[in-house]
């Protein structure tokens, strides 16, 4: 009896030291705080170094020139995309598409000056000089426009249909701003 109680307390003081030894040495994980970026920083470090970006649907392609405005803390405040075209099909495609992605986003109409929700659909009448529709998510907004340019000929940027006849010319305009972003640190509230 003597020999086996010398055997098992052994074996226990092992089983302990290690069962001990296994706790003390469980790595434990260091929590990360996680930041997300702006929205409005996350777009203007996409398009920092692109002064014109392509725009592809499937009636074509479109070029838009790219613009980010800073405020005064050197901020970006807005990114906005800007280009023409004679395929007025791709630029209806363009912007019907942009703005669903946007409601996906979370942003919500807040003034479309009487035109319906689907008017950058494929198929509407929307010949009028200017069309817009802006979105509001916090302090986010968004912005499209599209619309006929009756005294912008678009074949004028391309050399080759310099002397080609007047053809029908369509603009378009996408911006994404951050009004917490104007004015910068410096401005104040405006109370009236």
């Amino acid at each position: 009896m003597k020999t086996r109680n010398l055997f098992i307390i052994p074996l226990l003081f092992v089983s302990l030291t290690i069962s001990i030894y296994g706790q003390n040495t469980k790595s434990k994980v260091p929590t990360k705080t996680v930041t997300t970026k702006a929205e409005i920083d996350r777009l203007a470090e996409k398009y920092k170094n692109n002064s014109s970006v392509t725009l592809y649907t499937s009636h074509g392609e479109l070029d838009g020139a790219v613009e980010i405005e800073n405020n005064p803390d050197d901020k970006p405040q807005l990114i906005r995309i800007t280009g023409m075209s004679e395929n007025k099909a791709a630029i209806e495609e363009f912007l019907a598409e942009i703005i669903s992605q946007k409601k996906k986003q979370g942003y919500k109409i807040t003034g479309n000056n009487g035109m319906p929700d689907d008017m950058f659909s494929i198929g509407n009448d929307w010949d009028d000089y200017n069309n817009t529709k802006t979105f509001k998510k916090g302090t986010m907004y968004f912005i499209a426009k599209g619309g006929f340019a009756s005294d912008v000929d678009c074949s004028i940027y391309d050399e080759m249909r310099r002397l080609s006849l007047y053809r029908s010319c369509y603009h378009f305009s996408i911006e994404t701003g951050d009004n917490s972003r104007k004015g910068g640190k410096n401005a104040t509230k405006f109370d009236f």
